[in-house]
């Protein structure tokens, strides 16, 4: 019984011992990286045209590895070819740090999306709301690269998201 226990110890402490060597092999320096992410956005209907996009970046800094100094967000929006010929409008709205803790930050992107059929007199469809999130960890399950913020979107009937063009 006592070798059994002594047995699960020593595996416990040289798991704990490889985690952290690992940790500190892929600590990241000191300094700021920018990361970026676009989404295509759709209009939410049965057709599957990319007709606008949302460029959301996240820029962090570090102090010094493993702890986050500051974090800032901006994101930019466009159409398509199909989109500006539709008259498909993209309206950024907040960009913003939700929260910054000492081991990362989340960043919220907001804006709406609207078909128009004139330019000089727009008729537009009800605006849809599109939202953007990111999560920068360092910490916590290794489901992801940690140096590497994960991003994803809210659900909405009136916009569609796309990875790709």
């Amino acid at each position: 019984m006592r070798f059994s226990r002594r047995l699960v110890v020593i595996v416990a402490v040289v798991g704990f011992v490889m985690t952290l060597s690992s940790v500190v092999a892929n600590a990241q320096p000191a300094g700021c990286r920018t990361f970026t992410h676009r989404y295509f956005l759709g209009s939410g209907t049965a057709i599957t045209l990319r007709i606008g996009f949302v460029d959301t970046a996240i820029r962090v800094c570090n102090e010094r590895p493993w702890t986050v100094a500051s974090a800032e967000v901006w994101q930019t929006v466009g159409t398509t070819g199909p989109g500006a010929a539709a008259g498909f409008v993209v309206e950024p709205g907040l960009a913003v740090v939700t929260e910054q803790y000492r081991f990362g930050a989340r960043a919220r992107y907001e804006g709406r999306v609207r078909v128009c059929l004139a330019q000089r007199t727009p008729i537009c469809s009800p605006a849809q709301d599109y939202t953007v999130f990111a999560v920068y960890n360092l910490m916590g399950p290794a489901l992801h690269n940690r140096l590497e913020p994960v991003w994803r979107h809210a659900e909405s009937r009136g916009v569609a998201y796309y990875e790709t063009a």
